[in-house]
């Protein structure tokens, strides 16, 4: 029972119930943890909750609350995430690209701002400008941020000649690796930059 009031174990519970895809439960716990902790970290997440429930309109409306205002540069990075997937998921691909485009786009450490970005361009049919966002979002690695350079590859692999995207199945074709040789490098054909290959082998 006394678990109950504490924020930490409800946080825990939520982030369960979020993981399983249960976000009605996850939304109740994260409330549970706001009111007892007073912290509004959580909020991306209760975003995305609402979300995943497809209630849009109230997803945007607690995105855009006062709370917002209170959350750290990280925080707020992810939050921004969340509302261009709202948009996307409601077929405002244009506006989910503008959604990202602020302050935090190219600060050193935004991967995965950087990584949304792209991937909005991307389904835009903007291929080219996904492919230098992609490849610069590489460049900006510093090693401290695990999976990202895979994450990005896959971004590359979804961009097929003539600017579609490809399916699962078509991966493979188009991922081979490296041939400059990079540390478990490895590029999508025609679309390897330098600074790609640079990173991968340790270069600054």
């Amino acid at each position: 029972r006394r678990a109950g009031r504490v924020p930490a174990a409800r946080e825990a519970l939520g982030m369960v119930a979020y993981r399983m895809g249960d976000y009605n439960r996850a939304l109740g716990e994260f409330r549970t943890v706001r009111r007892l902790s007073g912290s509004s970290h959580l909020l991306a997440l209760m975003v995305d909750c609402e979300r995943g429930l497809g209630r849009f309109d109230r997803a945007l409306e607690l995105a855009s609350s006062p709370e917002a205002r209170t959350l750290t540069a990280a925080e707020r990075e992810e939050l921004t995430i969340v509302v261009s997937g709202v948009r996307r998921d409601m077929g405002q691909d244009a506006a989910a690209l503008v959604a990202l485009q602020g302050p935090g786009l190219r600060r050193k450490g935004a991967f995965r701002l950087q990584y949304a970005y792209a991937d909005t361009l991307a389904a835009l049919g903007r291929a080219d400008e996904a492919r230098a966002e992609f490849a610069a979002a590489v460049a900006r690695h510093q090693g401290d941020e695990p999976g990202l350079l895979e994450m990005v590859q896959h971004g590359f692999a979804r961009i097929l000649p003539g600017g579609r995207f490809g399916t699962p199945d078509e991966f493979d074709t188009f991922y081979q690796p490296c041939p400059e040789g990079g540390r478990g490098a490895a590029r999508v054909t025609a679309f390897c930059s330098a600074d790609v290959c640079r990173y991968a082998k340790g270069s600054p």
